[in-house]
């Protein structure tokens, strides 16, 4: 009997399009349960809520229903108290894509309808799962309260040292036959040299790649990098893909260094935001000057741009401290 298990098959080929409809059938159909369910618990809410505003004088009525509602339909207290104030914060209600019953129920929480709204314009744009949505608001409720806190300002000037562009610190391990060259973000290079003299080197472009020469850097001119802007979260807090060099890219979430601008839900983050989408949207690349971790795992860095210039080295010269900007502007405060 012939063997039915090359890919080309066609019995392969039907299984795996039926395989993928089945997939794509289930995914379908968990879709419309999840939006049935948020339209079900909403108008279980609405006839709820509309069956107690016939008995606002009645002392504790609402308490007795509740408590009857859950005996006789099986459903706890605290349940039916969420489903009447979700249909309380969305009277008019139209799902949104990518949320679901969990994300509603953190959303609901959320007394001020303006923040309410742009979280849950958010967390759908961006696919958040609902633990994403709960970080998000407990690091913005963070920020907006430390912002509000009085303080004395004596300095409101940034502290930058610059760094250099395709700089490296290099050493020699055990586990690799060549020197490795540390590009920052836990990535290491190995290249093709065995000995190497010195622990900083820079990079000149050949023909045929790259070559290491002896530099007189020292550990603050590291992790300056090209980068290129995707997503702007905050007014201090943007998403970049990084040129870490050697063909190597990295993916990362970057906190502005020094400063801390109002939180998202807010109307003077909402300015923040505005800004710095304004600043930085159709620039060719940014540069940034890395200097570690916040506890959130962002990298906190000093950003650097200047519209008009292709030039990266120029542009690290001569560009504009975003950093410094947004506090001129009265857009953020020092974080200290």
């Amino acid at each position: 009997m012939r063997a039915l298990n090359t890919a080309k098959d066609p019995y392969s080929i039907l299984l795996k399009h039926i395989k993928q409809e089945i997939a794509k059938g289930l995914s379908r159909a968990q879709e419309a349960y999840n939006r049935q369910k948020l339209i079900t618990y909403w108008k279980i809410g609405r006839a709820i809520s509309q069956h107690l505003s016939q008995y606002k004088e009645s002392i504790n009525y609402g308490k007795r229903l509740y408590s009857r509602l859950s005996q006789d339909l099986g459903v706890s207290e605290r349940m039916l108290y969420l489903i009447t104030s979700f249909y309380n914060a969305y009277p008019h209600f139209k799902p949104s894509q990518n949320l679901n019953w969990s994300h509603y129920r953190v959303l609901t929480s959320i007394k001020d309808e303006r923040q309410r709204n742009i979280l849950e314009s958010k967390a759908s744009n961006e696919n958040w799962s609902k633990r994403a949505l709960e970080d998000f608001i407990k690091a913005d409720k963070e920020k907006s309260v430390k912002i509000l806190k009085p303080k004395i300002v004596r300095h409101r000037r940034l502290s930058v040292f610059k760094g250099r562009l395709y700089t490296y610190s290099i050493f020699k391990t055990d586990y690799a036959k060549n020197i490795l060259i540390d590009c920052g973000f836990n990535i290491y290079h190995e290249s093709g040299i065995a000995k190497f003299s010195g622990r900083f080197v820079g990079t000149v472009k050949t023909k045929t790649g790259y070559k290491l020469i002896k530099s007189n850097a020292t550990y603050k001119h590291l992790y300056t990098y090209k980068a290129y802007v995707r997503k702007i979260i905050a007014g201090d807090t943007i998403w970049v893909i990084i040129d870490c060099g050697f063909k190597t890219w990295v993916h990362h979430k970057i906190r502005f260094r020094g400063i801390n601008a109002p939180g998202i839900t807010t109307k003077k983050g909402v300015e923040a935001f505005k800004f710095v989408r304004k600043e930085l949207q159709n620039l060719p690349f940014i540069i940034m000057k890395s200097h570690g971790r916040d506890k959130y795992g962002r990298y906190l860095s000093d950003i650097f741009y200047l519209r008009g210039e292709k030039d990266p080295q120029t542009v690290l010269k001569k560009g504009i401290f975003l950093n410094q900007r947004l506090l001129d502007e009265g857009l953020a405060v020092r974080e200290f």
